[in-house]
């Protein structure tokens, strides 16, 4: 299996990673855990596509081609956002919450003649309203995370902790379920 990189379709803030290719980068990584089917390595991948972002159908077919891979994966990003909620004076009292929220969608191809195999989807809402109040402008933790955003390494543990982060695992799980469930229907019996 081959994971090209993903078309961004979202509104995120620019600048802050490159999502296209990190999305398909970490989907790689939480794919390559399965022992029904070999992920053609992301770096691999990335010397081949230049993580340019949105392939068509047919360059996602050529890049299976190159790699000699069976099935290509072409994802989109469709949503993808981390947003602050404030209520009250920061200065003196108040009450914030940031929420995330990440939706993927990927088309499976057969490499061999081109066709689809299907289209799965996922979107994952997590909101993080922390503990407590904020008291005499005191930044929280989260704040801290939203604010150095793009500091943060895509996929690493410190973004596994941020609203968009567990949103975006829960969202590439939920991808992994039902892309063992095109491959392998649950309903077939052998």
């Amino acid at each position: 299996v081959v994971i090209v990189p993903f078309a961004n379709e979202s509104s995120f803030r620019k600048g802050v990673w490159n999502l296209e290719g990190e999305m398909a980068s970490l989907l790689s990584e939480k794919m390559d855990n399965s022992p029904d089917w070999h992920i053609v390595p992301w770096r691999v991948v990335a010397e081949v596509t230049d993580s340019k972002g949105k392939l068509s159908k047919e360059e996602a077919l050529e890049v299976g081609r190159q790699a000699e891979a069976n099935i290509v994966l072409n994802g989109r990003i469709l949503e993808y956002d981390l947003s602050r909620v404030t209520v009250g004076d920061p200065m003196v009292g108040g009450y914030k919450s940031y929420s995330g929220v990440a939706e993927l969608e990927l088309e499976a191809y057969r490499v061999q003649d081109g066709s689809t195999l299907g289209t799965i989807g996922a979107k994952e809402e997590t909101v993080d309203r922390g503990l407590g109040l904020n008291l005499l402008g005191k930044p929280r933790d989260q704040d801290m995370q939203f604010m150095s955003l793009h500091k943060m390494v895509f996929g690493s543990e410190e973004f596994s902790t941020t609203a968009i982060g567990q949103g975006t695992d829960t969202a590439m799980q939920l991808l992994v379920q039902q892309f063992t469930e095109l491959l392998k229907p649950s309903a077939l019996k052998m």
